[in-house]
């Protein structure tokens, strides 16, 4: 029983490998045999004297290759195709690799991307105001010194302004924090709001305080930033019926330009703004003195 299963086997495995031959082998097969019918007929006719120089040559020719198929199957063409299907195997595998390195590069690239934003997130929590979300004062002394030796080096005019909300303890103590919050964060979004050029800095100093860097901003053009962020500012009348200059918030501006040399230091120019601030708020409030 076992036998007759194992010659079964064998004569399976015999016609797969004819099946599997390939075209060149089947091709010289059944032109052996299609030429063999021929002669055989040519035979039984009687017409073998009769054969032509080349048709006897083309005869010995077929027998020759119908001889030397098999071998040349199993020696060279087996190779061949054995080697042939070694590559396809072989490329199959590189594709996998290269897909499987294109997905791990698409994780890397999602994961530096996190990255990226989780690092911008820190900065932001290191740099922007937590109440108003604009700059805050770290932001700005940073910012004033990279502007300050730009300005050192083109000689170029830097123009400060130093803001200050007019009575602001009287609006937190007549309305409540709360409302001092939200005071806050409107007079900060319409300040930013009003900075026109990308490279104009308003940041939160402190409190109620709010200070501008103008980069390659002259003395005249300082005065026209200055009484546009106070227009700004009584434009949102935020109603403060315990001011002593309006019945709405208002802000007090105080504004100083240099251009930079080695002599001087970058708050300086911050100390001649605050002392201009203060003048403002001397002389009445709700204006800005920059001379």
């Amino acid at each position: 029983m076992n036998t007759h299963t194992s010659g079964s086997g064998s004569r399976k495995k015999n016609r797969s490998d004819t099946l599997r031959a390939g075209p060149l082998y089947v091709f010289t097969i059944i032109l052996s045999c299609t030429l063999f019918i021929e002669i055989g007929i040519m035979l039984i006719l009687g017409h073998m004297e009769g054969l032509s120089e080349w048709q006897a040559t083309l005869m010995d020719g077929v027998l020759l290759t119908g001889i030397l198929s098999p071998v040349l199957y199993h020696f060279l063409f087996k190779p061949l195709k054995i080697h042939m299907q070694e590559q396809e195997t072989s490329r199959k595998t590189l594709q996998a690799v290269m897909d499987e390195l294109n997905r791990k590069n698409k994780e890397l690239d999602s994961k530096n991307a996190k990255l990226v934003e989780l690092n911008k997130t820190l900065t932001d929590m290191v740099t922007i105001d937590g109440l108003t979300g604009i700059p805050n004062r770290r932001r700005f002394d940073e910012y004033l010194i990279q502007e300050w030796n730009r300005a050192l080096r083109d000689k170029t005019p830097l123009s400060l302004i130093v803001i200050d909300i007019d009575f602001f303890k009287q609006y937190n103590d007549n309305y409540g924090h709360t409302a001092g919050d939200k005071c806050l964060k409107k007079v900060a979004r319409a300040l930013a709001d009003t900075m026109v050029r990308s490279i104009d800095l308003v940041a939160r100093y402190g409190g109620e305080e709010f200070i501008c860097i103008l980069p390659n901003t002259d003395a005249a053009g300082l005065v026209r930033v200055g009484n546009n962020l106070r227009d700004s500012i009584n434009a949102l009348a935020i109603p403060h019926a315990y001011s002593k200059v309006a019945s709405h918030i208002t802000i007090s501006l105080g504004g100083d330009t240099l251009v930079p040399s080695l002599e001087m230091v970058p708050f300086l120019l911050v100390g001649q703004a605050d002392a201009r601030l203060y003048r403002a708020k001397e002389t009445g409030r709700n204006r800005l003195v920059s001379e």
